[in-house]
This record gives structure tokens, C-alpha cells and sequence, in this order.
């Protein structure tokens, strides 16, 4: 009987250290993934993806449905909006191109994120100047922007090339959203 309780307790030590050692190992995993976590923009500006990229003979149809979406937009903030998320469609069809080693192409969709996000910014000031309350796009635009800074980084960190296209864009990014966050009074 004594010889059964002492094999318990070694039985029941060894267990405690074994799950307590193992608890430490899981959390050091943990912290190194997440550490080395990639950036997924399809998790990140979903239910956006890249779908037709400039290479396709097609593209033009797609810019096309935009342009004329954009067209039945009335409000500025809407439209500051609308512009912000054409923005982050070419930036995502840009990572997709840079992935595919389509660098030339990429720096174009990136030049085209760049004029969408000079619209946003002008219909914004145009919204603000106009006293318009627009508190639920302003969040909602905030929010997209905000993504699109902590992407691009990590896509400039994955890639040598469109260094200054991604740059640019960044940039804007940055200034559209300062607009949002201290308005002018």
C-alpha cells in the first residue's frame, strides 16, 4: 500500500510538471507566431480581393462598373468613402501583381490608388467645408484607413521593388486620415 501512494505522488508530480512545462512551451510558441505573424489581406479589407488585375484583357469592364457605381453617388462623404475603397481594391490587386512579379504593373494599380485617395481627401475637405455630419462613413473611412497603414509597411518589408509607388500611397493614407481624426474647425 505504501509503495502504491508513492508511485501516486511521483505519478502525480511528474504529471504536473509535465503539463505546467508543456503550458510554458505552448505560450513561447505562441508568442514567436505571433511575432512572425504575415499580414493576410483577405482577412484584413474582407470581403475585398484583388479579382481582375490590370493584365487581364477584362480589367477595363471592372473600372468600368466602378466608374459608373461612383457616378450614382451623391454625398461627399459618401463618395470620400467609395474612393477609399476603390483605394484599397488596387492596393490589394497591387499586392497580387507584386506577388505574381508583375512589378510594372503593380507600380500603375499603386499610381491609381494614389488618385483615388486624392479624391477621397478632396471630397472630404468639400464634406467638412460643408458642416456635413457624417460620423458613420467618417468612422467606417477611419477604419479601412487605418488597415491600409498597417498594411502597406509590411508589404513595402515583403518586397524590393515599388518601394516609392507603396511609399506614396502611404502617404496618403496618412493625410486622408489625419483629416478624419483632427478635422478642421
Amino acid at each position: 500500500m505504501n509503495f502504491i501512494k508513492k508511485l501516486l505522488t511521483v505519478f502525480s508530480i511528474g504529471t504536473f510538471f509535465f503539463v505546467f512545462s508543456s503550458g510554458i512551451i505552448s505560450a513561447e510558441d505562441n508568442l514567436i507566431s505571433k511575432q512572425s505573424t504575415e499580414i493576410n489581406s483577405f482577412e484584413l479589407f474582407w470581403p475585398v480581393v484583388a479579382g481582375k488585375t490590370m493584365d487581364d484583357p477584362l480589367y477595363f469592364l471592372k473600372t468600368l462598373k466602378e466608374t459608373l457605381r461612383g457616378m450614382l453617388i451623391f454625398g461627399k462623404a459618401q463618395k470620400a468613402e467609395y474612393a477609399v475603397l476603390l483605394s484599397t481594391k488596387r492596393v490589394v490587386e497591387a499586392e497580387r501583381l507584386i506577388n505574381e512579379g508583375k512589378n510594372d504593373l503593380a507600380d500603375k494599380t499603386l499610381e491609381q490608388a494614389s488618385v483615388q485617395l486624392d479624391k477621397a481627401g478632396s471630397d472630404l475637405d468639400k464634406a467638412s467645408a460643408d458642416k456635413i455630419s457624417f460620423q458613420n462613413e467618417a468612422t467606417d473611412i477611419v477604419n479601412k484607413l487605418s488597415n491600409l497603414e498597417n498594411f502597406i509597411p509590411w508589404l513595402i518589408s515583403k518586397t524590393d521593388k515599388n518601394h516609392n509607388a507603396l511609399i506614396k500611397v502611404f502617404q496618403k493614407v496618412g493625410a486622408d486620415k489625419k483629416k478624419l481624426v483632427a478635422p478642421k474647425n
